[in-house]
């Protein structure tokens, strides 16, 4: 009896928790406009052990047309970009750079268990990232890191990007 009161406890969670990953994708499913993308991070280089220089990373979009459309059969489109520029500073120096009509993300799929949604755009590799949806906004963020060697250098870039959008 024991067992059998186990079995059904552990198939209503399973059927619970179906249900809840189910519903975040119905929730999410819809066009959805981006209101915001922003990006913060570190770079470091490296040469013999040895920390060789530190830049702290921003970005802020603007212009922002990008709209995202998630259907319910886990598929994602994307079209649109924005304009975003770059900022860089380190030891006493900064520059800035401008980048025009960019675009984060291309068609590809996605899944969503619990607060984790998973991109896989058909350019680049996936990501997965934190999804919280709330009324009418949802709102995406991720960490990504990036190492680099070059003739002995190592670079190491994380950055932190979080993108906003409203439901269309």
């Amino acid at each position: 009896m024991k067992f059998f009161k186990l079995g059904v406890v552990a198939l209503l969670a399973i059927g619970f928790s179906s249900c809840s990953v189910e519903n975040q994708i119905t929730r999410s499913s819809g066009e959805w406009n981006m209101t915001s993308y922003t990006l913060s991070g570190t770079s470091e280089e490296m040469e013999n052990g040895q920390v060789t220089s530190t830049a702290s990373i921003t970005g802020v979009a603007s212009n922002i047309t990008m709209m995202v459309t998630f259907m319910e059969d886990g598929t994602f489109t994307v079209a649109g970009s924005f304009d975003m520029t770059l900022s860089f500073e380190s030891d006493g120096w900064s520059f800035s750079f401008p980048i025009e009509d960019a675009n984060s993300l291309t068609n590809g799929t996605y899944t969503i268990d619990g607060d984790d949604i998973t991109l896989d755009p058909s350019n680049g590799d996936a990501f997965t990232g934190m999804v919280d949806i709330s009324g009418s906004t949802m709102t995406i963020s991720y960490e990504e890191t990036e190492v680099e060697e070059d003739n002995g250098v190592t670079t190491t870039e994380t950055n932190n990007i979080t993108m906003v959008f409203e439901r269309a």
